[in-house]
């Protein structure tokens, strides 16, 4: 017979048993199931310096930073603390990734998006700067299409847009050019080379489509879209290393601070600035996600200046408590800002 020692060491090895399995379901459960959503969170503070090397320039200034923040697969325990930190904002997936789109694509197009908006705050910063930069590109890259607009189903992911109408299409500029020129509800004969099949090595091959001009006030076709292949060639060789930034909103600071090393007067004044926003090759800015998640990151890392999207300008100025928030449309008006700076302003 089993005496009482026996039976109560058996007791305890099962509830031990029992209780490592419950917590390891709990923990898998906690942080390993999907609930459908992300997270975003205050991400890094990335100095200029860490992925720009530029020919002749040693020392790059370290006070110009791009903003970033971090975005996670919400857990139930990240659910639960979206809720509970206001730093921390809760979307679905399907804001996040994108139509239709696997997480292994969106971080594959977030990486195309990032060289884009490289090659174009190269452009922007040294045309401002007084040199003229030699430009090209291959066509426009559809990298996702809005299911309620016209061009759905016609455009597909991974088509490469060379002509429309028989104008020669090489930029995403152009593409936006041509098509606000044509009427609401009107069709448009598009050159385009696609893949028949998901292998980014096949072979391109030339097909043409009859697409719908769609949108309300402004014509549009609801496609998401850079530019493919593109080139810029300059004076000074800039080389972008590989980097923890990804997608575009790095693209205005990246601009200001290869603009800082071409010119003779250090713009900065000794102030630690940063900022965010896309850039486009005419110098324009445009609007970015998870402003409030960038605005913590900054006053978190002791940043003076702030520049953000005029688009973005009223969730910036919601988060700030410190931080001086500069909001811009345009490359020119943070050069202006920067040059009307005194050093005792701040």
């Amino acid at each position: 017979m089993m005496n009482m020692k026996q039976f109560n060491y058996i007791k305890t090895r099962k509830l031990t048993v029992f209780s490592i399995v419950f917590l390891i379901l709990f923990l898998w459960f906690g942080f390993g199931y999907d609930t459908g959503n992300y997270v975003i969170l205050p991400g890094e503070v990335v100095g200029f310096r860490e992925f720009i090397e530029m020919e002749g320039h040693s020392a790059l200034d370290e006070e110009i930073y791009i903003l970033t923040y971090y975005q996670y697969k919400a857990s139930p325990f990240f659910y639960i603390y979206s809720k509970v930190n206001p730093k921390v904002d809760l979307l679905p997936k399907e804001s996040v990734v994108g139509h239709d789109m696997n997480v292994r694509d969106f971080y594959d197009v977030n990486n195309r998006i990032l060289i884009d908006s490289q090659m174009k705050a190269k452009y922007v910063s040294f045309s401002f700067a007084g040199y003229a930069p030699e430009i090209k590109s291959e066509g426009v890259f559809v990298l996702d299409g809005l299911d309620s607009y016209s061009a759905y189903e016609i455009l597909k992911q991974g088509d490469i847009i060379s002509s429309i109408d028989g104008e020669e299409v090489f930029t995403n500029e152009d593409l936006r050019e041509i098509i606000r020129e044509k009427e609401i509800g009107s069709k448009v004969t598009m050159e385009v080379l696609r893949r028949n099949t998901s292998n980014y090595n096949a072979r391109l091959e030339p097909i043409t489509l009859e697409v719908p001009i769609g949108g309300t006030n402004t014509p549009q076709l609801g496609i998401w879209t850079i530019n493919y292949n593109m080139e810029i060639s300059t004076d000074i060789n800039v080389k972008i290393k590989d980097s923890k930034l990804r997608g575009p909103s790095g693209g205005m600071m990246t601009t200001l601070g290869i603009y800082n090393n071409l010119v003779d007067e250090d713009l900065t004044k000794g102030y630690k600035i940063a900022g965010t926003g896309q850039i486009n090759l005419d110098g324009t800015v445009g609007g970015i996600y998870g402003m409030k998640q960038k605005v913590y990151a900054a006053e978190r890392e002791g940043v003076q200046i702030l520049f953000c999207p005029e688009q973005n300008y009223e969730e910036a100025i919601a988060a700030a408590t410190k931080v001086n928030i500069v909001p811009v449309s345009n490359f020119s008006e943070v050069v202006e800002y920067l040059n009307s700076l005194n050093k005792s302003d701040f």
